[in-house]
């Protein structure tokens, strides 16, 4: 190429009399000039591992002394990240980029086995690095940050490890002043020979690259523009221009943006069929769509929902058939239907392959949304579908595990906890196979994702983990994501699941049948004395008092549980009327008493529902005429999801209405919980600096196992028993310092890979005196920990052992998983150094509760009595008469008899009592309570035999537990009684079952401990970037910690701005119709990235 001469004489003539160094960056050997004089030789330094840093640094300066000026010297990157140290002393460096390439550049055959060495460290990034691998890996690492391959081209790209040099020392191949191509958008579909879709993930764009290098015949190339071309990361548009007026000139580039289009759906009849089969519909949603929203142009073309299902399921046959397929991203708006355009590809793939009975995950955020969408289906008589949550009752859990196993289960809802809480997915879904992974509501995969629930941004991670397994296409759901702009949901969602060139689909945001009411007006304020909480008070009641004169179902949202129970206070002394037809809603409420609420909202039993945002997404309630915010709850899209609640069935309710009485102190709830749960900088910095410091004391060993109890003292608002909120907290750190270092903008690696675990370190054992003496005299004895001497046992005490710490001195070579199999399995345990000490092992579970008086433990069994004796009755009268019941009647009894504070108390405590009788059945496995669906598909349940063995099993447990136990550990706090941790016993499953029913009555308190304390694996890559991001301090910066501040900030002021507008017009209906114009306007520009200039310049003035 004669740029790279011309680029060699302008940095010749910058000599100084220090003799010169050109660095040649991704370039292949056979197109560096044959002038100059080569540094090293090649053969000194490749394959990668032949040479190392200290060879590098040794060699170079050996070669110092015949040095000379009077012509200059060359080198590749390689070498001179192995050799800097002293070449960049030694020489007058200049790094000659290639930038037609950004941060991945062509692999060019340094590596002695490039598959084995991608396979093995970067295809497995999460994987640990055993003892006999680590010089290899250790080499690559010290020249290369990551390495990808590419599917199409079966090509390897490297990304270098960088090294400190100043930019103006980085002279680019290719100027600016050489390239004057403009991108124009082509209004027409051209035919091409290549087609690239540019997004964060640039492998489509350097397979084109490399094509066009080598010469290959295309001559003409579609570029599709998922954004604005201003705003393309990967530095695109400048390495665009290079390639249409340097490389490639007789090839015709064509940009485009991606259009939607009706097709026709040959299987249509088919879906049909299943469509009146099961919902009782004889047509399909014709949904309107934007038919192309990166010209944010708001034309819509009306797309059957038929055509959504045909795409998803043709690219799940695809997949399924071993063929090339795409994912699916879709947006729709609430209520069009967007659970029926998975739920029956989902069931029309069993009917195509009913050999194979494709699985189908749903990836769903919430339990209720779960339970609803899972009983709306047994209801139509679709009995292959179940959901797995934290909610679900062991019993229940296993015989859904069996089901799938069984082929009986084909659609498996289950949250991103519960899918990642499963090193292998065999262990939940055995031998199937997968036909398609579903995420519902995937504008939070990002949203929540990098605030409370950090298992939503790992999920892609392990979505990549799985499609090295299986081959599925990911189709997401939402009913609300922003497109483009400086708060782009769709490229955070698709980049952060890996998809896959996407087929997107973008729904009209705007909602024609909800009226927006919005008061700000503030009189009531006046009224009310200018007290906030009575003003808010007062008009929330006067909402309530309205919809009930017009006996309308209302929703009213809550930012806080504290505001909701306030307010449900202040409703029970002023309107007892419409204290009587309200329920509550909130995440921390028992499963039982939500669902209670929710079934009883539904059915017209109550009118009111006051709730935090738990309550939401995909909640199907068709005739819900009102949404009134106490206070905003969230951000933008948290507002528009909530309000969409309203008429989703316009047959039920035509027109919907979301109401707000805005005033001036509205948002403190939403920035104080956002400070909140906010990370910041130095927390950051502190988290990288702990690494760095844990790396330093294992003896700078590259594979960490780290708990999330290390950085508590980084967090210090954390209480010590909140450890989910800890745990998540050190997630969400790690992956944004993660992101933050591979993104585009930073070095496009990360420094370590760090990657939750689902098998935990520290365990708990039960320790003889005879043994204790061994443990204390051994090698490992620094690896155990006294916990306390125990009370009516056979052994002296119960230690914690740190199996984590025990396998990173001794047992390396094998990874964690391979050595807790090893340990638990006795003919393995053995043959392991420490065998003798390892088979004396014998492994406790606990029960804690606090510890409790005399009279104390008197008041518990007779609370217990009562419960029971009531049950008892009820059970035997059903009997008797051989009739089944079901929660709702079972509940109003209990309420009635114990004289609960509300019904759904009542219920809550009926569910108990019946899982607890499930629970009974399996631990002294014979038939003794069955279940049946009713005909609207409510669960109804009778007793086999007399509930008096279980009635006084769970007295005699109970008894047992407090009085009689074996193997008690007692302090002034707390009683812990510990079991024997093996399949045969029974005696924890007893202790829980009868002490759960005392929990759900808040008689007493329990915990579980068996050791699982979150562990983190982390492996290192490189210390060095880690140590210069720490040094930097203050002008340290995270993008993406600065994306959630601003995007915070953003969302502030648009809801500010949206509530303060004073829409113009004579009276109040028309004053209402013009501003509901205005809203949706607004909010229509908004979803497509357009931000009003007035929100805009009130964020940066706040920022300055």
């Amino acid at each position: 190429m004669k740029q790279i001469q011309s680029r060699i004489n302008d940095i010749w003539l910058k000599k100084n009399g220090r003799p010169q160094l050109i660095v040649y960056k991704g370039f292949d050997e056979n197109d560096i000039p044959d002038k100059g004089r080569r540094f090293f030789q090649k053969s000194e330094f490749y394959p990668i591992g032949t040479a190392s840093k200290l060879f590098g640094e040794s060699k170079a300066m050996e070669l110092s002394r015949d040095v000379t000026t009077d012509n200059y010297y060359w080198m590749q990157y390689e070498e001179f990240v192995l050799s800097e140290r002293v070449t960049g002393i030694l020489f007058d460096v200049w790094i000659l980029n290639n930038n037609l390439f950004f941060t991945q550049y062509p692999y060019r055959n340094t590596l002695i086995d490039a598959k084995k060495v991608y396979e093995d460290f970067f295809l497995k990034s999460d994987d640990v690095i055993l003892d006999n691998e680590k010089e290899l890996y250790n080499a690559v690492i010290e020249v290369y940050g990551d390495i990808n391959f590419s599917k199409e081209s079966t090509s390897y790209y490297i990304t270098y490890q960088e090294v400190d040099i100043p930019k103006d020392r980085i002279i680019p191949l290719f100027l600016a002043e050489e390239t004057e191509s403009t991108i124009n958008i082509s209004e027409s579909n051209p035919i091409s020979d290549f087609t690239v879709e540019l997004s964060d993930d640039e492998t489509q764009f350097l397979d084109l690259t490399m094509k066009l290098l080598k010469g290959l015949p295309v001559k003409s190339i579609e570029i599709i523009l998922t954004s604005d071309s201003n705003s393309l990361s990967n530095d695109y548009l400048n390495r665009l221009k290079i390639l249409q007026d340097v490389i490639a000139t007789q090839a015709t580039f064509y940009f485009t943006n991606k259009s939607i289009k009706r097709k026709n759906v040959p299987n249509e009849t088919m879906y049909l069929e299943i469509l009146e089969q099961y919902w009782g519909f004889s047509t399909f949603k014709a949904l309107e769509m934007y038919e192309s929203i990166e010209k944010r142009n708001r034309k819509t073309i009306k797309i059957s929902q038929a055509q959504i299902i045909d795409d998803i399921v043709q690219q799940a046959t695809s997949a399924i058939n071993g063929q090339d397929y795409q994912d699916i991203y879709i947006t729709s708006s609430t209520g069009s239907g967007k659970s029926i355009m998975f739920q029956i590809p989902a069931l029309y793939l069993q009917r195509i392959f009913p050999e194979r009975k494709p699985l189908t995950l749903i990836i769903s955020p919430l339990i209720g949304l779960m339970n609803d969408q899972v009983d709306s289906m047994v209801k139509k008589g679709i009995s292959n579908a179940a959901r797995v949550h934290s909610n679900t009752a062991p019993y229940e859990r296993e015989k859904i595990i069996q089901g799938i196993a069984d082929g009986k289960i084909d659609l498996l809802y289950l949250s991103p906890e519960t899918l990642q809480a499963r090193s292998d997915i065999k262990m939940l879904i055995g031998n199937r196979q997968l036909g398609l992974v579903i995420i519902d509501e995937a504008h939070i995969v990002t949203t929540w994702g990098k605030s409370f629930r950090a298992d939503y941004w790992y999920l892609g991670i392990y979505l990549s983990k799985m499609r090295k397994q299986y081959k599925f296409p990911i189709v997401t759901f939402t009913a609300t994501a922003i497109y483009g702009g400086k708060e782009d949901m769709y490229m955070d969602t698709r980049d952060s699941l890996n998809m896959e060139r996407p087929i997107s689909y973008f729904g009209k945001v705007k909602r024609d049948d909800i009226i927006m009411c919005i008061d700000s007006e503030g009189k009531t304020y006046e009224r009310a004395g200018k007290d906030y909480y009575n003003a808010k008070h007062i008009l929330a009641l006067e909402h309530l008092q309205k919809a009930h004169k017009q006996k309308q179902k209302s929703l009213i949202y809550f930012p806080t549980i504290r505001f909701l129970k306030s307010f449900r206070e202040y409703v029970e002394r002023q309107a007892p009327e419409i204290f009587e037809l309200m329920g509550i809603y909130y995440g921390p409420m028992d499963k039982e008493e939500k669902d209670e609420v929710l079934n009883s909202f539904k059915s017209g039993e109550l009118q009111y529902v006051l709730a935090t945002k738990a309550f939401g997404m995909g909640i199907d309630i068709p005739d819900i005429t009102n949404v009134y915010h106490f206070a905003p709850t969230g951000n933008v899209v948290d507002y528009i999801q909530e309000v969409g609640r309203v008429a989703r069935d316009n047959e039920l309710v035509p027109q919907g209405y979301a109401w707000l009485d805005f005033l001036g102190n509205d948002f403190a709830e939403v920035n104080k919980l956002q400070g909140m749960g906010a990370i910041r900088k130095e927390q950051i910095i502190e988290v990288m600096r702990k690494v760095v410091s844990i790396y330093k004391a294992k003896g700078y060993n590259r594979n960490l196992i780290v708990n999330a109890d290390d950085f508590r003292h980084i967090f210090g608002n954390i209480e010590k028993d909140d450890s989910s909120n800890l745990d998540n907290k050190i997630k969400t750190v790690m992956l944004m310092i993660e992101k933050d270092f591979s993104s585009p903008r930073k070095i496009g690696y990360s420094p370590f890979v760090a990657r939750p675990r689902s098998l935990f370190g520290l365990d708990s054992l039960f320790v003889s005196e005879k043994f204790e003496e061994i443990l204390l005299k051994s090698r490992l004895k620094s690896f155990f920990t006294k916990i306390g001497d125990l009370e009516k046992s056979g052994y002296k005490a119960i230690y914690e052992v740190d199996l984590a710490g025990i396998w990173e001195k001794d047992f390396k070579q094998m990874s964690f998983p391979q050595f807790k199999y090893s340990l638990f399995t006795p003919e393995e345990c053995g043959r392991l150094k420490y065998g003798s000490i390892f088979k004396e092992f014998i492994f406790a579970s606990g029960v804690t509760v606090p510890n409790v008086t005399n009279s104390e433990y008197s008041g518990i069994t007779t609370q217990y009595n009562k419960i029971l004796d009531v049950f008892e009755k009820f059970c035997r009268e059903k009997k008797r008469l051989n009739e089944y019941f079901s929660i709702k009647e079972l509940g109003k009894y209990l309420k009635d008899k114990l004289r609960l504070t509300d019904i759904f108390k009542g219920r809550a405590l009926a569910q108990v009592l019946v899982n607890a009788a499930f629970d009974f059945e399996k631990i002294k496995n014979y038939k003794f309570i069955r279940d049946r669906k009713g005909k609207e598909g409510e669960l109804a349940y009778i007793f086999n035999n007399q509930v008096d063995t279980f009635i006084d099993s769970v007295k005699q447990y109970v008894k047992i537990f407090y009085l009689d136990a074996s193997n008690v550990l007692n302090d002034s706090e707390s009683r812990t009684v510990y079991y024997h941790r093996n399949r045969g016993n029974t005696k924890i499953d007893e202790a829980m079952m009868a002490l759960g029913i005392g929990q759900s009555l808040e008689v007493l308190n329990f915990e579980v401990i068996s050791g699982y304390n979150p562990q983190i694996y982390i492996r290192i890559n490189s210390i060095y970037q880690l140590e210069k991001a720490i040094q930097q301090g203050n002008k340290y910066r995270n993008f993406l910690l600065e994306e959630v501040y601003f995007r915070h900030k953003i969302s502030v002021e648009m809801l500010a701005y949206l509530y303060t507008y004073k829409a113009s017009g004579v009276k109040k209906s028309e004053r209402i119709k013009n501003y509901t114009e205005f809203f949706w306007d607004k909010i229509e520009d908004y979803f497509m990235g357009i931000i009003p200039p007035e929100v805009e310049a009130a964020v940066y003035s706040k920022i300055e």
